[in-house]
């Protein structure tokens, strides 16, 4: 199946207006609990000598965790937004790219999956960031532990994201070899016909 160019783009110019605001907004609201709990909240536990909760847990810890399970939860309500506008930018970048008038629905997927791939280590990397004041201080060892988990997994992505650009970027290259080699080609041939 293929699509116009002007749909695709007016389908994502629409994803991105509807989808944009909302991921915004969460993101403000995330990033201000995360400084309430960073410069306040954390603080003030430790001011007052971090003193255990029903002597079952240190109140630093009690405050991380409950920072930490709210982060998450705005995290998990963006990411499906941010899928859809990272396939609506997706959808702009294969117009740019593909410079056609329609385009293949298979290679319109692709492009998508591709940049959601970047999407999801760019996310990943700054949730981890968001997360990591409050898992060192909840337990130390778990934040090594999962910065170790994420650079796999970003590798891993990123050699399939590497794969799924890698027939366009050839067939580009190739395209721009060609290029130069006939105009190297063409200036030998005026070279010639002048002596």
């Amino acid at each position: 199946m293929t699509e116009t160019a002007v749909d695709v783009m007016m389908e994502a110019r629409k994803t991105v207006a509807e989808k944009f605001p909302k991921v915004l907004v969460k993101l403000v609201i995330a990033f201000l609990i995360w400084l309430f709990a960073v410069y306040i909240f954390l603080p003030l536990s430790g001011f007052l000598s971090d003193p255990t909760f029903l002597g079952l847990i240190g109140l630093e810890k009690l405050i991380a965790a409950i920072v930490l399970i709210a982060l998450l939860i705005i995290l998990f309500a963006v990411l499906r937004d941010v899928k859809a506008i990272t396939d609506a930018i997706a959808s702009y970048a294969a117009v740019a790219t593909l410079r056609k008038e329609t385009i293949e629905e298979e290679k319109l997927l692709k492009y998508q999956r591709g940049f959601r791939g970047l999407a999801y280590v760019l996310v990943v990397v700054i949730a981890y960031l968001f997360f990591l004041p409050f898992l060192s201080s909840i337990f130390n060892v778990l934040a090594g532990i999962i910065l170790i988990i994420i650079v796999l997994w970003a590798i891993a992505l990123l050699l399939r994201v590497g794969e799924v650009f890698s027939d366009d970027i050839e067939k580009k290259t190739s395209d721009f070899i060609k290029g130069i080699e006939s105009e190297v080609m063409h200036s030998e041939e005026i070279k010639a016909e002048k002596k």
